[in-house]
Protein backbone atom coordinates (compact mmCIF):
# COMPACT_ATOMS: atom_id res chain seq x y z
CA UNK A 1 0.00 0.00 0.00
CA UNK A 2 1.61 3.21 -1.22
CA UNK A 3 0.90 6.05 1.23
CA UNK A 4 1.46 9.57 -0.07
CA UNK A 5 2.45 12.47 2.18
CA UNK A 6 0.16 15.43 1.47
CA UNK A 7 1.02 19.06 2.10
CA UNK A 8 -0.52 20.83 5.09
CA UNK A 9 -2.59 23.05 2.77
CA UNK A 10 -4.36 19.99 1.37
CA UNK A 11 -6.36 19.72 4.59
CA UNK A 12 -8.36 22.75 3.46
CA UNK A 13 -8.75 21.37 -0.06
CA UNK A 14 -10.27 18.16 1.29
CA UNK A 15 -12.98 20.14 3.06
CA UNK A 16 -13.63 22.04 -0.17
CA UNK A 17 -13.97 18.73 -2.02
CA UNK A 18 -16.39 17.51 0.64
CA UNK A 19 -18.56 20.58 0.07
CA UNK A 20 -18.44 20.01 -3.69
CA UNK A 21 -19.66 16.43 -3.29
CA UNK A 22 -22.40 17.54 -0.92
CA UNK A 23 -23.71 20.08 -3.44
CA UNK A 24 -24.09 17.35 -6.07
CA UNK A 25 -27.12 15.99 -4.20
CA UNK A 26 -27.72 17.81 -0.90
CA UNK A 27 -31.27 16.51 -0.40
CA UNK A 28 -30.26 12.86 -0.64
CA UNK A 29 -27.21 13.44 1.58
CA UNK A 30 -29.37 14.97 4.30
CA UNK A 31 -31.91 12.13 4.03
CA UNK A 32 -29.20 9.49 4.37
CA UNK A 33 -27.69 11.36 7.32
CA UNK A 34 -31.07 11.40 9.07
CA UNK A 35 -31.42 7.63 8.56
CA UNK A 36 -27.94 7.11 10.00
CA UNK A 37 -28.76 9.25 13.03
CA UNK A 38 -32.05 7.42 13.58
CA UNK A 39 -30.22 4.08 13.58
CA UNK A 40 -27.74 5.37 16.17
CA UNK A 41 -30.55 6.78 18.34
CA UNK A 42 -32.54 3.53 18.26
CA UNK A 43 -29.40 1.59 19.15
CA UNK A 44 -28.78 3.90 22.11
CA UNK A 45 -32.12 3.02 23.69
CA UNK A 46 -31.72 -0.77 23.41
CA UNK A 47 -31.35 -2.09 27.01
CA UNK A 48 -28.11 -3.26 28.64
CA UNK A 49 -25.94 -1.42 26.12
CA UNK A 50 -26.55 -4.16 23.57
CA UNK A 51 -27.64 -1.57 21.04
CA UNK A 52 -24.44 0.39 21.52
CA UNK A 53 -22.36 -2.74 20.90
CA UNK A 54 -24.41 -3.67 17.84
CA UNK A 55 -24.05 -0.17 16.44
CA UNK A 56 -20.29 -0.23 17.04
CA UNK A 57 -20.20 -3.59 15.24
CA UNK A 58 -21.99 -2.34 12.11
CA UNK A 59 -20.78 1.28 12.09
CA UNK A 60 -17.64 0.53 9.99
CA UNK A 61 -19.94 -1.00 7.36
CA UNK A 62 -22.26 2.02 7.45
CA UNK A 63 -19.24 4.33 7.26
CA UNK A 64 -17.95 2.37 4.26
CA UNK A 65 -21.37 2.77 2.64
CA UNK A 66 -21.24 6.53 3.10
CA UNK A 67 -17.78 6.63 1.53
CA UNK A 68 -19.11 4.50 -1.32
CA UNK A 69 -21.83 7.10 -1.88
CA UNK A 70 -19.19 9.83 -2.00
CA UNK A 71 -17.26 7.87 -4.62
CA UNK A 72 -20.40 7.34 -6.70
CA UNK A 73 -20.94 11.10 -6.82
CA UNK A 74 -17.27 11.79 -7.44
CA UNK A 75 -17.33 9.50 -10.47
CA UNK A 76 -20.45 11.09 -11.94
CA UNK A 77 -23.08 8.60 -10.76
CA UNK A 78 -26.11 9.12 -8.54
CA UNK A 79 -26.30 8.89 -4.75
CA UNK A 80 -28.97 6.46 -3.51
CA UNK A 81 -30.31 5.50 -0.03
CA UNK A 82 -29.14 1.90 -0.41
CA UNK A 83 -25.53 3.06 -0.56
CA UNK A 84 -25.63 3.48 3.23
CA UNK A 85 -26.16 -0.27 3.66
CA UNK A 86 -23.98 -1.62 0.85
CA UNK A 87 -21.29 -2.63 3.34
CA UNK A 88 -23.84 -4.95 4.98
CA UNK A 89 -25.61 -6.20 1.86
CA UNK A 90 -22.51 -6.97 -0.24
CA UNK A 91 -21.40 -10.45 0.93
CA UNK A 92 -17.83 -9.82 -0.25
CA UNK A 93 -17.44 -6.78 2.01
CA UNK A 94 -19.78 -7.59 4.91
CA UNK A 95 -17.60 -10.07 6.80
CA UNK A 96 -14.34 -8.05 6.79
CA UNK A 97 -16.24 -4.88 7.73
CA UNK A 98 -17.93 -6.69 10.62
CA UNK A 99 -14.50 -7.95 11.72
CA UNK A 100 -13.42 -4.31 11.64
CA UNK A 101 -16.40 -3.57 13.89
CA UNK A 102 -15.20 -6.22 16.34
CA UNK A 103 -11.80 -4.56 16.35
CA UNK A 104 -13.45 -1.22 17.04
CA UNK A 105 -15.30 -2.70 20.03
CA UNK A 106 -12.14 -4.37 21.32
CA UNK A 107 -9.99 -1.25 20.98
CA UNK A 108 -12.54 0.93 22.77
CA UNK A 109 -12.95 -1.59 25.60
CA UNK A 110 -9.16 -1.85 25.96
CA UNK A 111 -8.88 1.95 26.04
CA UNK A 112 -11.59 2.17 28.71
CA UNK A 113 -9.84 -0.44 30.85
CA UNK A 114 -6.51 1.35 30.55
CA UNK A 115 -8.13 4.65 31.56
CA UNK A 116 -9.86 3.02 34.52
CA UNK A 117 -6.50 1.78 35.80
CA UNK A 118 -4.90 5.17 35.15
CA UNK A 119 -7.59 6.91 37.21
CA UNK A 120 -7.44 4.25 39.94
CA UNK A 121 -3.68 4.27 40.37
CA UNK A 122 -3.02 7.94 39.72
CA UNK A 123 -5.98 9.14 41.77
CA UNK A 124 -5.56 6.61 44.54
CA UNK A 125 -1.86 7.23 44.81
CA UNK A 126 -2.33 11.00 44.88
CA UNK A 127 -4.99 10.76 47.60
CA UNK A 128 -2.89 8.39 49.73
CA UNK A 129 0.12 10.66 49.42
CA UNK A 130 -1.91 13.71 50.46
CA UNK A 131 -3.45 11.87 53.44
CA UNK A 132 -0.11 10.54 54.65
CA UNK A 133 1.23 14.06 54.42
CA UNK A 134 -1.45 15.21 56.84
CA UNK A 135 -3.13 17.65 54.48
CA UNK A 136 -6.87 17.24 54.87
CA UNK A 137 -7.88 19.38 51.89
CA UNK A 138 -5.35 17.99 49.49
CA UNK A 139 -6.87 14.57 48.62
CA UNK A 140 -9.75 16.15 46.68
CA UNK A 141 -7.39 18.46 44.83
CA UNK A 142 -5.00 15.61 44.16
CA UNK A 143 -7.76 13.36 42.83
CA UNK A 144 -9.08 16.17 40.63
CA UNK A 145 -5.61 16.68 39.19
CA UNK A 146 -5.30 12.95 38.53
CA UNK A 147 -8.68 13.01 36.81
CA UNK A 148 -7.58 15.82 34.52
CA UNK A 149 -4.41 13.92 33.67
CA UNK A 150 -6.48 10.84 32.93
CA UNK A 151 -8.79 12.92 30.72
CA UNK A 152 -5.84 14.12 28.66
CA UNK A 153 -4.52 10.57 28.45
CA UNK A 154 -7.96 9.41 27.34
CA UNK A 155 -8.15 12.02 24.60
CA UNK A 156 -4.75 10.93 23.30
CA UNK A 157 -5.69 7.25 23.48
CA UNK A 158 -8.98 7.63 21.65
CA UNK A 159 -7.31 9.90 19.09
CA UNK A 160 -4.92 7.05 18.28
CA UNK A 161 -7.89 4.69 17.85
CA UNK A 162 -9.59 7.22 15.58
CA UNK A 163 -6.45 7.40 13.45
CA UNK A 164 -6.50 3.62 13.03
CA UNK A 165 -10.18 3.62 12.06
CA UNK A 166 -10.27 6.71 9.82
CA UNK A 167 -9.29 4.98 6.56
CA UNK A 168 -9.76 1.36 7.59
CA UNK A 169 -13.33 1.09 6.24
CA UNK A 170 -12.54 2.69 2.84
CA UNK A 171 -9.47 0.46 2.51
CA UNK A 172 -11.56 -2.65 3.14
CA UNK A 173 -14.40 -1.39 0.94
CA UNK A 174 -12.46 -0.15 -2.08
CA UNK A 175 -9.15 -2.02 -2.01
CA UNK A 176 -10.08 -5.31 -0.33
CA UNK A 177 -7.45 -4.84 2.37
CA UNK A 178 -7.70 -7.23 5.33
CA UNK A 179 -9.06 -5.58 8.51
CA UNK A 180 -5.86 -5.66 10.56
CA UNK A 181 -3.75 -4.42 7.66
CA UNK A 182 -6.32 -1.69 7.01
CA UNK A 183 -6.05 -0.50 10.62
CA UNK A 184 -2.25 -0.38 10.36
CA UNK A 185 -2.32 1.42 7.00
CA UNK A 186 -4.83 3.97 8.28
CA UNK A 187 -2.71 4.72 11.33
CA UNK A 188 0.45 5.00 9.23
CA UNK A 189 -1.30 7.35 6.79
CA UNK A 190 -2.43 9.66 9.59
CA UNK A 191 1.04 9.72 11.13
CA UNK A 192 2.68 10.51 7.79
CA UNK A 193 0.16 13.28 7.17
CA UNK A 194 -0.03 14.75 10.66
CA UNK A 195 0.32 18.36 9.39
CA UNK A 196 -2.53 18.13 6.89
CA UNK A 197 -4.59 16.20 9.47
CA UNK A 198 -4.15 19.00 11.99
CA UNK A 199 -5.29 21.61 9.46
CA UNK A 200 -8.20 19.38 8.47
CA UNK A 201 -9.17 18.78 12.10
CA UNK A 202 -8.97 22.48 12.98
CA UNK A 203 -11.28 23.44 10.10
CA UNK A 204 -13.77 20.69 10.99
CA UNK A 205 -13.73 21.78 14.65
CA UNK A 206 -14.58 25.37 13.70
CA UNK A 207 -17.31 24.18 11.32
CA UNK A 208 -18.73 21.93 14.05
CA UNK A 209 -19.06 24.87 16.45
CA UNK A 210 -20.88 26.81 13.74
CA UNK A 211 -23.06 23.82 12.81
CA UNK A 212 -24.42 23.31 16.34
CA UNK A 213 -25.55 26.94 16.71
CA UNK A 214 -28.86 26.56 14.78
CA UNK A 215 -30.18 23.85 17.16
CA UNK A 216 -27.63 21.39 15.75
CA UNK A 217 -29.33 21.37 12.33
CA UNK A 218 -26.07 22.36 10.68
CA UNK A 219 -24.76 18.89 11.49
CA UNK A 220 -27.08 17.49 8.81
CA UNK A 221 -24.92 19.38 6.33
CA UNK A 222 -21.56 19.02 8.07
CA UNK A 223 -21.89 15.23 8.32
CA UNK A 224 -22.03 14.65 4.55
CA UNK A 225 -19.37 17.31 3.95
CA UNK A 226 -17.11 15.48 6.40
CA UNK A 227 -17.67 12.15 4.65
CA UNK A 228 -16.88 13.72 1.29
CA UNK A 229 -13.77 15.37 2.74
CA UNK A 230 -12.56 12.09 4.23
CA UNK A 231 -13.09 10.37 0.89
CA UNK A 232 -11.16 13.17 -0.84
CA UNK A 233 -8.30 12.77 1.63
CA UNK A 234 -8.36 9.00 1.10
CA UNK A 235 -7.98 9.49 -2.65
CA UNK A 236 -5.19 11.99 -2.09
CA UNK A 237 -3.20 9.88 0.37
CA UNK A 238 -3.59 6.37 -1.02
CA UNK A 239 -2.29 6.35 -4.57
CA UNK A 240 -4.05 3.04 -5.33
CA UNK A 241 -7.40 4.73 -4.68
CA UNK A 242 -6.68 7.37 -7.29
CA UNK A 243 -5.77 4.69 -9.83
CA UNK A 244 -8.79 2.52 -9.07
CA UNK A 245 -11.41 5.22 -9.57
CA UNK A 246 -12.30 7.21 -12.62
CA UNK A 247 -11.32 10.88 -12.79
CA UNK A 248 -13.68 13.19 -10.92
CA UNK A 249 -16.66 14.30 -12.94
CA UNK A 250 -16.59 17.98 -13.95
Amino acid sequence: MNIRTAGADEGARWVSEGWRLFLRNPGMWIAITIVYLLISMIAYYVPWRLGTLIFMLISPALYAGLCHGARELDEGRELAPEHLFIGLTDPRKRDPLLVLGLWQIGLNIAAAVVLAFVILFMGGGAVMGAMMGGHAAHPVVAFTGAGLAALLAGLCLFALIAMALLYASPLVMFDGVAPVEALKASFDACMKNIASMLVFGLIITVLTVIAVIPFGLGLLVLGPVLIGAIYASYKSIFSSAAKAGAPPAP
